[in-house]
C-alpha cells in the first residue's frame, strides 16, 4: 500500500510543479518592455541624495507603470524597479517625484516640477540626468495642501 501512495503524490507534485511554472511564464503579459537604466539627480545643479526617486507617468494611467530607484549620497542611482529589481524604466514621459531616504537623511527640498523623456536606448542602458530647480521652500511631493500641511484626513 505504500507504494501506491507514493505514486499519486508523485503525479500530484509533479502537476503542482507544471502549474507554478505555468502561472510564473504568463506574468510578463501586458507588461511594457523595460530598459535598464541609470543616472544622477542634482538639485541647483549639485548632487542630491540620498533619497528615493520616482518616475511617474505623464500622462498617468491605470496601466501606466512608475518606475522608482534609490539615489546615493552622492546623487547617482544604478538601477530603476518598474515590475521587477533592477528590470529598469518603459519608454515614455515621466514626472520627476523625490522623497527621502526611508533610512533618514536631509529633507528635500520644494522643487519646480520636471518632467523627463525616455526613449528606447541605442546601448541598452537609459542615461537619466535630472537636474531640478529648487523653489526655496519645503517640498510639496506629499499630500496636503500648497502650503505643505497635511490634508485633513491624517
Amino acid at each position: 500500500m505504500t507504494r501506491w501512495c507514493r505514486i499519486p503524490v508523485g503525479i500530484l507534485l509533479m502537476f503542482a510543479v507544471m502549474f507554478t511554472v505555468a502561472g510564473c511564464s504568463g506574468s510578463k503579459k501586458g507588461q511594457l518592455a523595460t530598459y535598464k537604466a541609470k543616472g544622477k539627480l542634482q538639485i541647483d545643479s549639485k548632487p542630491f541624495g540620498p533619497c528615493t526617486i520616482t518616475f511617474q507617468p505623464n500622462p498617468l494611467t491605470k496601466d501606466s507603470p512608475s518606475a522608482i530607484g534609490q539615489v546615493g549620497a552622492d546623487g547617482t542611482f544604478t538601477s530603476l524597479r518598474t515590475y521587477n529589481p533592477g528590470d529598469g524604466i518603459p519608454a515614455g514621459t515621466y514626472d520627476v517625484k523625490v522623497a527621502p531616504d526611508a533610512m533618514g537623511g536631509q529633507p528635500v527640498p520644494g522643487f519646480k516640477p520636471k518632467s523627463v523623456l525616455v526613449i528606447k536606448p541605442d546601448n541598452g542602458v537609459v542615461d537619466l540626468q535630472v537636474d531640478l530647480e529648487s523653489t526655496g521652500g519645503p517640498s510639496n511631493d506629499l499630500p496636503g495642501g500648497d502650503d505643505g500641511t497635511p490634508p485633513a484626513s491624517i
